[in-house]
């Protein structure tokens, strides 16, 4: 949060989107931060290029080169959300706080994410389980 609160003084975000095209000057400081949202898939193509760059340092422990496309291929804008999802059933957040925080309407939708993770996982994992084998 310190460092959205950073961002958005930084970029004289005062509302509206928080993802935003930035221009840069060659020596990479910052020309000018767009007015609207970034589009879904220039979130996805930031994402790949991130993957690929942590590829590069090395931050990836060893992987083929046939991995790291599964990996680059499989990510998307939405990998984040879904992660988060999962992240809180593994901390055994309540159904109602993920649903409220990331402001979804239907629980069929966070408890999709939630059967992802293995049911050992947590109690949100294995109740989410649950409810998936009964749909």
């Amino acid at each position: 949060m310190k460092a959205i609160g950073r961002w958005r003084e930084a970029a004289h975000v005062d509302k509206g989107a928080l993802f935003r095209r930035v221009e840069t000057h060659f020596d990479g400081s910052v020309a000018g931060v767009g007015r609207s949202a970034l589009y879904p898939n220039s979130i996805t193509l930031i994402y790949k290029r991130l993957i690929r760059a942590a590829h590069t340092k090395k931050l990836l422990g060893e992987m083929s080169e046939a991995e790291l496309e599964r990996w680059v291929a499989a990510v998307s804008s939405h990998s984040i959300r879904v992660g988060v999802a999962q992240d809180n059933f593994a901390a055994d957040e309540s159904l109602p706080a993920i649903m409220q925080a990331y402001r979804w309407r239907d629980p069929r939708t966070a408890m999709r994410y939630g059967a992802k993770l293995a049911p050992k996982s947590g109690a949100g994992a294995r109740m989410a389980e649950r409810f998936s084998d009964s749909s």
